[in-house]
């Protein structure tokens, strides 16, 4: 089965793609959330409403990943958390008679029905690979009948996944797993810890020090470093899931085989910086800054690729740059290190997620003035990190499912995907929201032309800079970029055109991205071979170029 063909037809609406997907991983999905949920009601739940995920945000897959893999993830974690959620109780029925080679551990089913690796396979069920590879070794006989007997077994829920009616887990979040007992003993520490610094803070309080603690509290989430003496005010570089950056009249970028490169545009010299990964990419004007999709750790690199340093001795993502500054993101929460670098135990946290599922971070953002917002991806909305009687905080601007968020100027931009499959572009006034905060609720609304009608994005990519937005879209057949103006006119300015595709193809972009003179994309051929191309079209002589193809 080629999941990167099937899923590209999932996001442009293709039932046929999403059933032959269901026919495939109908009955791992059901026996490894019959598993976890040991409830047959909660398992039917669980993997229809994992099925409804994969299908709404099929437009966001990148091809780049195991797709395999990112099925099973979100089953796994939407039946971790539906245990969490304590509400399998509610769903008990009549459970039939279950063979006992089917009362399996979840990893059993995985190991049958699909190609993924016992290392793969430990990462998702959170056990370490020999342990693994010892169960599977135990139950080798076993394994070779699991098979026909769960088919036989599996009930069919296909109409479940396609109607309009709620699963029984549609409040469920699938972002992050419910805490092993490790993680909670460790919570219950550091909530000790944090007891202990709280009557230590009370002495230092009562020794006069009231002032200083106001300043540390106040000053960014507990920083009591001047933001405006460490690093130049650069342009903010948002939407940073994107895998490419322009510094200095050359684009950093993920090529082929997924390692690092630059182009000097002028002059077209392609130069490999090194075998990393690079993904979400951006700079600050003297550096470069990437996470290593080899590794998952946060790089900074000089401009020339030289002098590679690991910035911190712990993976993170959506990143942004403010004011010399690395914010980034954990499973735990959102951080913040010097841009030069620093470690995990000295990182100043900006916000604790590690308690609430619903404030996982997905895309990061600051406006000018320092205020953080994040996206929290599916039914999870957009929060705005806040100071409520000096502790971090959130205020909930959005409800509903979000990824991608991107500011320009007083607007928050980010893209919505209806219910009727439409991807619409919403913003969000931050001057009416600081102005009126506390007093009435600001609402996003539908950005629309000068003519009243909304703009529909052909896939989730979008790019806006200086008032004006750029996002792709389909005319006559063709992928074409549009922009929307400071006045709201729209306009087709570029057919996306590349060297071996013809311009009747509609391509699907994936990342936008927009300087000066140039916009660069990566786009899919749509092809069975998952041929994927970086294109740069000029802005000024209305001139395409293909960077590669893979």
């Amino acid at each position: 089965m080629d999941l990167n063909r099937l899923i590209p037809a999932v996001a442009k609406g293709d039932q046929t793609a999403l059933r032959e997907i269901y026919e495939s991983y109908r009955t791992p999905f059901y026996y490894v959330a019959r598993s976890i949920v040991k409830n047959e009601a909660a398992a039917l739940s669980v993997a229809a409403e994992a099925f409804r995920r994969i299908r709404d945000s099929a437009y966001r897959f990148d091809e780049e990943l195991n797709a395999e893999y990112c099925l099973l993830d979100v089953l796994f974690t939407l039946s971790y958390n539906k245990i969490s959620s304590h509400d399998t109780e509610k769903e008990n029925t009549e459970v039939p008679y279950l063979p006992e080679i089917l009362k399996q551990e979840p990893e059993v089913f995985v190991k049958v029905f699909t190609d993924l690796g016992n290392n793969e396979i430990a990462m998702l069920v959170g056990k370490r690979k020999s342990t693994v590879s010892k169960l599977f070794a135990e139950k080798k006989d076993l394994l070779k009948s699991v098979k026909k007997t769960a088919e036989s077994s599996c009930p069919d829920y296909w109409e479940k996944i396609i109607s309009d009616a709620p699963t029984g887990a549609e409040t469920v979040p699938h972002n992050v797993r419910s805490k092993t007992e490790k993680q909670a003993q460790k919570q219950k520490r550091n909530n000790y810890y944090k007891w202990i610094l709280a009557v230590v803070l009370l002495v230092v309080f009562l020794s006069g020090a009231v002032l200083g603690i106001v300043k540390l509290i106040k000053n960014n989430y507990g920083s009591d470093v001047d933001k405006n003496a460490i690093g130049e005010d650069q342009p903010l570089q948002f939407n940073n899931n994107i895998a490419m950056t322009e510094l200095n009249g050359e684009i950093y970028f993920r090529g082929s085989n997924n390692a690092f490169y630059k182009r000097h545009m002028e002059s077209g010299k392609l130069i490999k910086l090194s075998d990393d990964h690079p993904k979400e990419l951006l700079n600050d004007g003297t550096y470069i800054y990437y996470r290593n999709n080899n590794d998952g750790y946060m790089y900074r690199i000089d401009p020339d690729g030289r002098n590679r340093q690991r910035l911190c001795d712990t993976p993170g993502s959506a990143m942004a740059l403010y004011k010399g500054f690395l914010y980034f993101s954990t499973k735990g929460g959102i951080y913040r290190i010097p841009a030069s670098g620093g470690s995990f135990k000295t990182a100043e946290l900006v916000l604790d997620t590690s308690n609430d599922a619903n404030l996982f971070c997905v895309d990061l953002a600051l406006d000018a003035d320092g205020n953080v917002f994040f996206a929290s991806g599916i039914g999870k909305g957009i929060h705005h990190v806040t100071e409520y009687e000096g502790a971090p905080s959130v205020d909930g601007i959005f409800a509903e499912e979000a990824y991608t968020i991107q500011i320009d100027g007083d607007k928050l931009y980010f893209d919505y995907k209806e219910v009727s499959g439409k991807i619409i572009l919403y913003s969000f006034d931050l001057t009416a929201y600081f102005s009126e905060h506390g007093e009435k609720r600001i609402q996003p609304v539908v950005v629309s032309d000068s003519e009243g009608a909304q703009i529909t994005l052909a896939t989730g990519a979008f790019y806006v800079k200086n008032g004006c937005i750029y996002y792709t879209g389909v005319s006559n057949g063709k992928s074409v970029l549009y922009l929307l103006d400071e006045t709201k006119k729209q306009s087709q300015i570029m057919e996306i055109k590349t060297d071996s595709v013809t311009a009747n193809k509609n391509l699907s972009i994936t990342d936008l991205y927009v300087t000066e003179e140039w916009v660069y994309c990566y786009c899919s051929d749509g092809k069975s071979n998952g041929k994927r191309i970086f294109f740069a079209g000029d802005l000024n002589k209305n001139e395409t170029v293909t960077i590669y193809e893979s």
